[in-house]
Formats: structure tokens, C-alpha cells, sequence
């Protein structure tokens, strides 16, 4: 099916949505375009690896296409999408939690900064990242994705309340005891 205007590119997420509903699918690539760099870090930040972040990043897009008929256009659509790949990281990661209890070790690699000139300073700053990435890790779900999403993402209060269909005030309260937990745990490695 061919765009009916060239100029799709410049409508809102919005109006992009309402005409992948009425079955314009190549709009579908303008808003994968729009989207794929920020829902990619958003991924990766939470599944911390490469392979599993692009995995789920292309899922995130499969089920934007499916579930298109369940977007509200009344809703912002930016928040419905950053929704599904959060929900999809979730899956992933319970998966994964389940795949560890029966002793099936998941293949995890962290990528870590590689511009530090000195060899011993990029093994000291692969080591600090990999204590910083594990402690998030080690998070609450709920604190997990809302630090990830505001002070990893710098999603605003809104958008990340918006994404976890709860209100800006528990988005703070969430991003703070991360925070204060990460303070913790790293104080004492």
C-alpha cells in the first residue's frame, strides 16, 4: 500500500497512528525511524544486552503493528509505545529469572566504554559499570523501570507516568528509593 501524502513524515505520532489503523502499513516504517534509536536505549538499559535489546526492539514494533487497533488516539502516543517495549522487557526478564532457577545460564554480555586511554583505566571503568549495571539489575521491577525510564532515559516525570499508567508523584517516589538503594549497594562494594 502506498502513502497517500509524502509529506507523512511531518504528522504527529498521532495522526501516524490513525493511519496505520486504517491500514496504511508503511507508515509504520516513519514512526520505526522516529522511534528506533530512543526505545532501543530504553531496551538495552533494561535487558543490558545487545542481541536481547534488538530482539526486543523489533518485537516492540511487531506488536505496535498488531495491537494498533488498541491505541487511543485521545492518548499520546509516545508513552503507549515506550508501554509495550517496557511490558515486552519485563517478559524478558522473568524469563530469563526463570531460565537462571533451573540452572540454564542465560548468555549475558555488557558492553562498556571502550574510548579511556589507558588500559587500566578502561578495565577499572568496565568493572564500575558492570557494578553500576548490576545493581540496577538488582532493583525492584517497579524502581528498575522508573529510574531507567527519568534518570537513565531523562524521560520526564510525565512521560515516564505516562509509559507506567501511574502518576508523576510515584514516579518520584520510585526514581528515589532507586536511588537511595543504588547509594547503598554501592557504598558497600
Amino acid at each position: 500500500m502506498r502513502l497517500s501524502n509524502p509529506l507523512n513524515n511531518h504528522l504527529s505520532d498521532e495522526a501516524l497512528a490513525e493511519k496505520l489503523r486504517q491500514g496504511e502499513t508503511l507508515v509504520l516504517t516513519l514512526l520505526m525511524e522516529r522511534y528506533k534509536k530512543s526505545l532501543y536505549r530504553t531496551i538495552w538499559r533494561h535487558v543490558g544486552n545487545e542481541d536481547d535489546a534488538y530482539d526486543l526492539l523489533q518485537e516492540t514494533f511487531v506488536r505496535l503493528y498488531q495491537k494498533i487497533d488498541l491505541y487511543k488516539p485521545e492518548h499520546r502516543f509516545k508513552p503507549w509505545l515506550f508501554q509495550i517495549a517496557v511490558n515486552l522487557c519485563r517478559d524478558h526478564l522473568r524469563y530469563r529469572k526463570l531460565r537462571r532457577l533451573f540452572w540454564i545460564r542465560a548468555d549475558e554480555t555488557l558492553d562498556a566504554p571502550s574510548d579511556n586511554p589507558s588500559p587500566e583505566q578502561q578495565t577499572a571503568d568496565i568493572l564500575d559499570y558492570q557494578r553500576v549495571q548490576q545493581a540496577i539489575e538488582r532493583l525492584p521491577s517497579a524502581l528498575r523501570t522508573a529510574f531507567i525510564l527519568f534518570a537513565v532515559e531523562e524521560h520526564s516525570l510525565l512521560e515516564c507516568a505516562d509509559i507506567l499508567d501511574v502518576t508523576p508523584k510515584t514516579i518520584e517516589t520510585r526514581v528515589y528509593r532507586a536511588r537511595k538503594i543504588l547509594n547503598e549497594t554501592l557504598k558497600a562494594c
